[in-house]
């Protein structure tokens, strides 16, 4: 797993901040963490009724990122209390394996602080500083805007788009479009 050492900072209202890499011992605070995000989000596949993440499976995808050398997962705890996280993986085969995907996720009442930004910008730190990482890339529903920008800020442009790749209910789609960045020192 790439790690990164614990990251201390402060956001604009003096809220106190820790980003470090995931632990074993993170699993069942995953667990909350990502079903506090994932449940009052509009911009995740999964639906309430679909979330199975359980301990176990939490474990399962630490070790996961534990044990690549082309991953990361960072985690965002503000008063011990996750908040936040960032998971990384690259392509499984060599010829796929200078690149890799990322998802990111604040709490909704954690979002516009500069969680995510920090968080991106140590990815990026992260994949610079890794020689075989060349590319990285997400998807994002075109209807999240804030997280677009985000994404823009930090040097991503779009790739491609995929319409109505999403189904929100009958007759109600949203296009997802695939964005990346490229941190190898060529840039190609």
């Amino acid at each position: 797993m790439g790690t990164i050492p614990p990251h201390h900072f402060e956001t604009q209202d003096g809220t106190r901040v820790v980003l470090r890499s995931a632990s074993l011992d993170d699993a069942p605070a995953l667990v909350d963490c990502c079903k506090a995000i994932w449940l009052t989000s509009e911009f995740f596949v999964t639906q309430a009724d679909e979330f199975d993440l359980t301990e176990k499976r939490a474990r399962k995808w630490i070790r996961k990122h534990r044990d690549s050398s082309g991953s990361l997962m960072l985690l965002a705890e503000v008063d011990n209390t996750l908040v936040g996280l960032l998971n990384f993986q690259c392509g499984g085969r060599r010829r796929v394996s200078h690149q890799g995907t990322f998802s990111i996720a604040v709490h909704a009442e954690f979002q516009g602080m500069g969680i995510g930004s920090v968080m991106l910008q140590t990815l990026v730190d992260w994949g610079l500083s890794n020689p075989t990482i060349e590319k990285l890339s997400l998807s994002v529903f075109a209807t999240n805007c804030r997280a677009i920008k985000l994404y823009r800020r930090f040097g991503f442009v779009e790739e491609g788009r995929r319409i109505k790749d999403v189904k929100l209910g009958p007759g109600r789609y949203v296009d997802d479009i695939v964005m990346a960045r490229f941190v190898c020192q060529d840039d190609n």
